[in-house]
């Protein structure tokens, strides 16, 4: 397959984890991670450990890729936005949200390649793609 170009190719997938996580009501239970990634950097644009994955999870993916990431209390400058090699200025009149933005790319897929997992093909998740 040729290489794509970021965004241009996504996939998103969940797999079970051998771990046990303790949940809010103090019982433990195996979790699965869900992960969102973008083919052509191979970044993980986005993930979420739960104990099973839902629609509203795999939105919520979709989401945090295509948004900028706030920068957050007691992070280091050098994980700002407008520290990095990415033309911040240039991107400003697209969304203000970028100058108070942290170094997380931001990537817009056309392509969401998925397992037909029930979660991927739920009305949910399309509605959110769309």
């Amino acid at each position: 397959m040729p290489a794509s170009a970021p965004g241009e190719l996504m996939q998103i997938d969940s797999t079970p984890l051998d771990v046990l996580v303790r949940l809010d009501d103090g019982i433990a239970e195996k979790a699965e991670l869900t992960a969102m990634v973008d083919i052509a950097t191979r970044s993980i644009t986005a993930a979420v450990l739960r104990p099973t994955t839902k629609a509203a999870d795999a939105s919520a993916l979709l989401a945090r890729s295509v948004t900028p990431e706030t920068m957050r209390p007691g992070w280091p400058e050098a994980l700002r936005m407008s520290r990095s090699v990415l033309p911040d200025r240039r991107l400003l009149p697209l969304d203000e949200r970028l100058e108070h933005a942290a170094a997380r790319p931001v990537i817009v897929p056309e392509t969401i390649v998925c397992d037909h997992g029930k979660v991927f093909i739920s009305n949910n998740f399309r509605a959110s793609c769309r």
